[in-house]
């Protein structure tokens, strides 16, 4: 009963940001995929609501979206501005599929944005990949310390 409320507050455009995405994350932790195209719709329309587009494509993952918002993450990478790489390296690495892990290790080499490459680091830290030690074992070789202390954390949580 509350659910069509929920979906109505992500939904309204003059609900403040935090309260849409508040909202579009609870739609997917209820998991009712009849949902997945009104969060399509918001997904799609987030312009410039940086947040609910993070929080949008992570409620679709949740549903079981995970092939559309990859896609989209890809896409949105290669094309977007850096706020934009930056969120959907980060929705990437939340999302947790093991096949990002390469894409991921191909754009942190070819990433000049340090806050890029930070966030990069930290997605890779998400996945509970091995393939993944190699790449944060050479980080901790950086000159950037930044990049050397979060790569290091990260090598510690490596089971």
């Amino acid at each position: 009963e509350y659910a069509n409320d929920i979906l109505e507050i992500a939904k309204s455009q003059t609900e403040l940001e935090s309260k849409r995405c508040f909202a579009a994350i609870s739609i997917g932790l209820m998991g009712d995929k009849s949902n997945v195209p009104a969060l399509k719709e918001i997904f799609k329309n987030t312009a410039f609501a940086f947040d609910l587009y993070r929080d949008s494509a992570l409620a679709l993952a949740l549903l079981g979206e995970n092939k559309m918002v990859l896609e989209k993450m890809y896409k949105d990478y290669e094309t977007g501005n850096a706020d934009i790489k930056a969120l959907a390296v980060l929705v990437l690495g939340k999302i947790g599929d093991k096949g990002t892990v390469v894409f991921l290790k191909n754009k942190f080499e070819k990433e000049t944005n340090k806050s890029n490459r930070l966030i990069i680091i930290a997605s890779l830290g998400y996945l509970a990949d091995p393939n993944r030690v190699t790449t944060l074992r050479e980080l901790t070789a950086d000159n950037n310390y930044q990049i050397k202390f979060l790569s290091i954390d990260h090598v510690r949580q490596i089971p």
